[in-house]
């Protein structure tokens, strides 16, 4: 099971050791979760993908499509399969993706009521991996989008440590959640250099 931590201010904290916290229990008594990502049976999401070189210049384009192909119920709560092959569901934590190993699901996106940044761990043979995210108080138009949509903005940080090295290498990524829509935008960075990697444009939702 990842290790699930609040990340405490700004990033520097990391290193000098963060609080621990809990999620609620899903079987507790709450409010009706936001809909972060909006859920159902034939959901449909269509992107325009495109890839950059290492001097920020388009140089391929597809089209990349994201789908709620059905819905399963898994220990009395209902997750939806999407045609990645993921479960995932709106709880009082946010979007959240399936573990097995956690019943209340990996945050993917927190809402507002859980808080703004949270940090999971990882532990492979060959390295950690902390992934950390910092959600945005309020929605606010996509600047490098062209739809400047309204949107909540999640920057991610992923940190792999490697044997034998004193810093992480870090990767980038901000991702953009419009409500009733879903991701609508994201800018993928490469790890090695920073420099854009890939972009997510979303064409269309059908639900």
């Amino acid at each position: 099971m990842p290790t699930l931590l609040r990340l405490l201010g700004c990033l520097p904290l990391l290193a000098a050791g963060l609080a621990s916290c809990q999620k609620s229990d899903l079987n507790a008594a709450a409010p009706m979760a936001e809909q972060v990502v909006p859920l159902r049976v034939g959901s449909t999401w269509v992107y325009r993908r495109y890839a950059f070189d290492a001097n920020g210049t388009a140089i391929d384009s597809t089209t990349y499509t994201r789908s709620v192909v059905r819905d399963t119920i898994i220990d009395r709560h209902i997750w939806y399969i999407l045609s990645t092959k993921e479960l995932v569901q709106n709880n009082h934590n946010g979007y959240v993706r399936y573990n097995p190993a956690d019943p209340e699901g990996i945050i993917v996106y927190a809402n507002a009521g859980f808080g703004g940044s949270i940090g999971y761990n990882y532990q492979y043979p060959s390295y950690s991996l902390w992934v950390l995210t910092w959600r945005s108080a309020q929605p606010a138009p996509v600047a490098t989008s062209w739809h400047r949509y309204q949107a909540i903005r999640y920057d991610i940080e992923l940190q792999y440590l490697y044997p034998g090295q004193a810093t992480p290498l870090i990767q980038k990524r901000e991702e953009y959640v419009a409500p009733g829509l879903g991701l609508v935008h994201a800018n993928y960075y490469a790890r090695e250099t920073g420099q854009l990697q890939q972009r997510l444009e979303l064409l269309s939702f059908t639900q």
